[in-house]
C-alpha cells in the first residue's frame, strides 16, 4: 500500500521463480548521472479508479497523460476479479473509439466519440480527456455486476501503459427501444419554478440492412436532437449525476441543473450521440408569466442510407413536446383562432372549448402516501396529482342520490385489486321502482320527470374553480351524432330497450349535440360526432331461430377507421409515449409488454403509480397536455384492464339507455389502435377523471 514518491528510480533486473520479500531502500538523486537514461517515461493520470452507476445516471472519469493516443480498450473484463472477457460497446455507451473518430491538425490530435474525448497538445506533448460511463445494450432489469474496462496510452512505437477502472453497475428496470408510437419520450413537464434534470433515454438497433456499406453493418446508429422552437429550453448530453436516479427513491431533479457539455462545446440547443438515445432537458428559468410556455424538440434517430457517401444517410424523425407551467390552459382555443374546417361544428366558433387541467385527480389521502385500497373524497375536494404521469385515482361516475353515502365520491387504488366497497349495480330508480335518468346539471326551466337533476351537487370531485368536462348536454341525454348505431342481423337500425325489446328506428343525426362537448372542442381541431364505442349482440340474441332469430349489434361511427392512425391525425394532433416530468422519467419501468398487469409503468405497487400515456398538441402554438394510460376499472368485479394502453376518462353527461346500458354515460378514451375517441358505457366503471377549468362564457 505504499506509493513510490515523485523522483524515485526503481530498477529491478531478475527472474523471481518463488515468491520473495523485497527491501528498497531508497536513495537520492544524483545531480547529473549519464550513465541512467531513462526513455518515454509514461503518464497516466486518473480521476478514480473505481465507480459505480445505475441504468439512469454516468460517472465522468478524467484523465491526462502525456502519451499522444490514449483510448478504451474494446474489450473489459466482467466481474470484478478473473479473466471472463465482453465487448466494451455492447456494456457501455460509445466509448470505443472508430476509424474517422480520430483528427489531426497540426497541432493537436483529438480523438472523440459521443461519450469520449482525448486531446493531446504536440508542442507540449501533454493532454486531457474524460470519458462519461453510461449504460448501453447490457439491459437486464434486477441486474447487478461489476465490469473492469481498460484505459490504455500509447506511444508511436508500441509502448503502453494501462489502468483497470472498475464500474459497479445496477439496473433495476427494464430499458425499452426509443419507439415512435409507444416508448419513446414524447414531451417533458416543468413546472413554473421547476428548472431541473429531466432524463430522455430508449435503445436503438443497431446498423442493419441491403442498402448499407459493409463497412457500417453491425456498427451503433447515430442520434441527434435539436430545439426547434422555444428558446428557454437547455439540451445536453452530460448524463445525470444523482447517484439514485434510476432507483424507485431518486433524489430530486432540481438538484440537478442542466448544462450544456462544454467539453464538447454544446450550446444548449443541439446533441448528438451513438447507441443508446441519452439526453438531459432542462430549462433557463422560471416561468414568471400567467400562462404555460411551450418549446417542440426534434429527435432524428438513424434510419437507412440512400447512397454510399458519408453524409447519404436519412433520419426517423419524432418530436418532443416540452411544457413548462401548471396552470390550465386551451389546447384548442375558444373562438375561431383554432378554426374548425371539417365536421359537424365546420366554420362554427369554439364556444365551449376550456382550459384543461394538466393533471389527473386523486383522493387527499393518496396524494399524502397512503396506500388504503380505497379513500373517501368529500364533495369538490380531490386533489390534483403530483405529476402530470401519475395515474391518480379511479371514481365511478355516481351513484342515486339515496344509496348509502358511504360509497359516494369513492376513490379507488390505481393498481391494487378493490373488490371491498366496489360498486356493480347501478340502478337510479324512483319510489315506485320504475328507472329515471340521472343528469349532471339543473333543471332547466321546464324539466323532465324522466330526470334527476343536479348530481354535480352531489357527485362533483373536481376541486373549487374546476369542474368534470362535458360531451354534450348535461341536463338531457346528448346522442353526439346519428342514433340509433345499432343494426340487427338484417341490416336494420334498432333500439334494444332495457327490457330487450328490439325495435326498428329510423335514424336520426344528433351530430348539432357536440355544439356543447368541452371536450371534443377542447381537444379535437376538428371536433367529431358519433360513438367510438362498439359490441356484438348487445341484446343477448345469437342469431339462431331457436332464440327468435334476432341479433344486434352496435357499430361505431366515430372513425371511419377506427385504427387509421393517419386519419386519426387529420382531426387530433397527438403523441403516444413516455413522458419526462420529473417522476417517470428518474424511476425504472418494472414491468412491460408481457410482464405484467401494469406494462410500461412506474411505481407501480403504490397509489403513486404513473404510465406511458398520449400527448394532445397544437401544432399552431405548440400547447400541449398529458394523459396517462391507466386503464379502467371493470364495472362488474373492479379488476384493472388496459392499463398502460389507454386511459379513460369521465365526462358529465348522459346517453340514451338500452339493454346494453340501462343507464350509459359519455366517456373518452385515449390509447392506440383503435384510435382516441368518445363512447358510452355503464356509471359503474372505475375511470380517471380529468378537471377543466370554470369559465362564465358558453354556460348553458
Amino acid at each position: 500500500n505504499y506509493s513510490l514518491p515523485k523522483n524515485t528510480k526503481l530498477d529491478l533486473t531478475g527472474y523471481i521463480q518463488d515468491p520473495l520479500q523485497v527491501n528498497i531502500i531508497a536513495s537520492k538523486w544524483e545531480d547529473v548521472d549519464e550513465d541512467w537514461d531513462i526513455v518515454g517515461v509514461k503518464v497516466l493520470n486518473v480521476s478514480t479508479l473505481e465507480t459505480g452507476i445505475t441504468d439512469f445516471n454516468g460517472a465522468r472519469i478524467s484523465f491526462s497523460s502525456n502519451m499522444p493516443i490514449v483510448k478504451v480498450l474494446p474489450e473489459l473484463y466482467v466481474g470484478a476479479t478473473g479473466t471472463t472477457k465482453a465487448e466494451t460497446e455492447k456494456i457501455f455507451n460509445d466509448l470505443v473509439l472508430k476509424s474517422n473518430d480520430t483528427k489531426d491538425n497540426g497541432a493537436t490530435i483529438t480523438y472523440a466519440t459521443s461519450r469520449f474525448l482525448y486531446t493531446y497538445d504536440k508542442t507540449s506533448q501533454t493532454g486531457t480527456g474524460y470519458m462519461d460511463v453510461l449504460l448501453d445494450e447490457q439491459n437486464v432489469k434486477g441486474a447487478r455486476e461489476t465490469y473492469r474496462i481498460v484505459l490504455s496510452v500509447e506511444d508511436e512505437d508500441g509502448g503502453k501503459l494501462q489502468r483497470e477502472i472498475k464500474i459497479n453497475t445496477a439496473q433495476d428496470g427494464k430499458r425499452f427501444v426509443f419507439d415512435a408510437y409507444g416508448t419513446g419520450y414524447i414531451g417533458a413537464f416543468f413546472r413554473d419554478d421547476e428548472v431541473g434534470e429531466r432524463i430522455i433515454t430508449g435503445q436503438q438497433a443497431r446498423i442493419a440492412g441491403a442498402s448499407e456499406r459493409p463497412e457500417d453493418l453491425g456498427a451503433i446508429s447515430p442520434w441527434k436532437a435539436t430545439v426547434e422552437s422555444g428558446d428557454f429550453v437547455v439540451l445536453s448530453s452530460t448524463p445525470s449525476f444523482d447517484p439514485r436516479v434510476g432507483m424507485d427513491d431518486p433524489g430530486n431533479p432540481e438538484h440537478y441543473q442542466v448544462l450544456p457539455n462544454a467539453y464538447k462545446g454544446e450550446g444548449g440547443t443541439y446533441v448528438e450521440g451513438r447507441g443508446r438515445v441519452y439526453f438531459r432537458i432542462g430549462v433557463k428559468g422560471k416561468n414568471t408569466g400567467a400562462t404555460p410556455r411551450y418549446a417542440r424538440v426534434k429527435i432524428e434517430r438513424y434510419g437507412g442510407r440512400w447512397g454510399t457517401g458519408d453524409n447519404q444517410v436519412w433520419y426517423s424523425a419524432e418530436y418532443l413536446y416540452v411544457r413548462q407551467g401548471e396552470e390550465p390552459d386551451y389546447i384548442m382555443r375558444p373562438g375561431t383562432a383554432d378554426p374548425i374546417s371539417k365536421g359537424p361544428l365546420q366554420g362554427k366558433s369554439r364556444d365551449y372549448a376550456r382550459k384543461i387541467s394538466p393533471y389527473n385527480l386523486t383522493s387527499p389521502a393518496y396524494y399524502n402516501g397512503s396506500n388504503a385500497l380505497y379513500t373517501p373524497v368529500d364533495h369538490k375536494q380531490a386533489k390534483f396529482v403530483k405529476y402530470p404521469s401519475q395515474a391518480g385515482a379511479f371514481f365511478q361516475w355516481g351513484l342515486p342520490k339515496k344509496a348509502n353515502q358511504d360509497y359516494f365520491r369513492l376513490a379507488y387504488h390505481p393498481t391494487a385489486l378493490t373488490v371491498d366497497h366496489w360498486i356493480k349495480d347501478i340502478q337510479f330508480l324512483n319510489e315506485t321502482y320504475k328507472l329515471f335518468l340521472p343528469v349532471w346539471g339543473a333543471a332547466p326551466s321546464s324539466p323532465e320527470i324522466i330526470y334527476d337533476y343536479g348530481y354535480t351537487e352531489v357527485f362533483e370531485s373536481c376541486p373549487e374553480g374546476y369542474h368534470r368536462p362535458s360531451d354534450g348536454y348535461i341536463d338531457r341525454v346528448s346522442y353526439n351524432g346519428p342514433y340509433p348505431n345499432n343494426l340487427d342481423q338484417n341490416g336494420d337500425h334498432v333500439i334494444v330497450d332495457t327490457d330487450k325489446n328490439v325495435i326498428k328506428a329510423n335514424l336520426v343525426d344528433y351530430s348539432d349535440d357536440i355544439a356543447f362537448s368541452e371536450l371534443r372542442q377542447s381537444l379535437f381541431i376538428n371536433p367529431l360526432s358519433g360513438d367510438a364505442g362498439l359490441n356484438s349482440n348487445i341484446g343477448g340474441y345469437d342469431g339462431s331461430a331457436g332464440v327468435g332469430g334476432i341479433k344486434v349489434d352496435r357499430y361505431q361511427n366515430f372513425w371511419k377507421d377506427r385504427n387509421s392512425t393517419s386519419e386519426a391525425q387529420e382531426h387530433m394532433k397527438f403523441s403516444i409515449g413516455f413522458y419526462a416530468d420529473g417522476f417517470f422519467d428518474r424511476r425504472p419501468v418494472k414491468m412491460g409488454s408481457g410482464d405484467g398487469n401494469y406494462p410500461y409503468c412506474v411505481s407501480s405497487e403504490n397509489a403513486q403509480a404513473a404510465y406511458m400515456g398520449i400527448l394532445v398538441y397544437n401544432e399552431s402554438n405548440g400547447a400541449s397536455v398529458f394523459f396517462p394510460s391507466a386503464g379502467r376499472r371493470r364495472n362488474q368485479n373492479s379488476s384493472l384492464e388496459y392499463a398502460g394502453q389507454t386511459g379513460y376518462y369521465h365526462t358529465s353527461s348522459i346517453a340514451a339507455s338500452s339493454a346494453e346500458d340501462p343507464h350509459a354515460v359519455w366517456s373518452m378514451f385515449l390509447g392506440k389502435w383503435p384510435n382516441p375517441g368518445l363512447m358510452y358505457q355503464l356509471p359503474t366503471f372505475g375511470q380517471s377523471i380529468r378537471c377543466v377549468k370554470n369559465e362564465t362564457s358558453g354556460t348553458r
